[in-house]
């Protein structure tokens, strides 16, 4: 009887929750209107982003595409069905929504807080045209 608990985790890890919100017009002002927004919880403290954007996806209608750069990690190259294009000098951003700085790291290797707002925004990059 003392092991049906064992393994399951409960109450041994614990969990974040994060807000993603999206701008899909581009640049605009990082602080909004949002084209999209979905709360994501349970996530396991500890996890990247990425793990929480698979997770996001999993548990609501959040889209997501990406290539693997090798060291450098995961390149997100779409956010709900809109395509970064290179040759227009079009990408997408990784913002801290709270603040509109971009996060210190990408998505393969940046680990969210607790209530982090992640800001995914549509930009042209106007210094390679």
């Amino acid at each position: 009887m003392s092991g049906e608990n064992e393994g399951t985790g409960q109450g041994s890890e614990s969990s974040i929750h994060v807000t993603f919100l999206v701008i899909k017009k581009l640049n605009q002002s990082w602080k909004g209107p949002y084209d999209y927004v979905q709360e994501v919880t349970r996530v396991l403290s500890g996890s990247t982003l990425f793990e929480v954007m698979k997770q996001a996806e999993r548990d609501g209608n959040f889209r997501f595409k990406s290539r693997n750069e090798g060291d450098l990690g995961e390149f997100i190259t779409s956010v709900m069905h809109l395509d970064a294009n290179e040759e227009k000098h079009e990408y997408w951003e990784l913002l801290d929504g709270a603040t509109g700085v971009y996060l210190p790291v990408g998505a393969s290797k940046y680990i969210p807080k607790d209530k982090d707002l992640v800001l995914f925004q549509f930009k042209l990059d106007e210094s390679r045209k």
